[in-house]
């Protein structure tokens, strides 16, 4: 999910803590940049460049 230009992971955790979820997670997803910017035409790449990917996962508590 591609959060803009934000900078950390926090918001990322924090979206999904706030939705609910526990045992929250998230990790930056860098090798999506990297195929982004060798495997994208060079006109896609400046439009890709400000975006960071991140994976953010959580468990929905037993109950809800």
């Amino acid at each position: 999910m591609p959060f803009g230009l934000v900078r950390s992971l926090d918001p990322a955790r924090n979206l999904w803590r706030r939705a609910g979820l526990v045992d929250v997670m998230a990790e930056e997803l860098c090798w999506i940049d990297q195929v982004e910017q060798t495997q994208m035409p060079e006109h896609q790449t400046a439009i890709h460049k400000n975006h960071t990917w991140y994976l953010a996962e959580g468990t929905r508590p037993a109950g809800t």
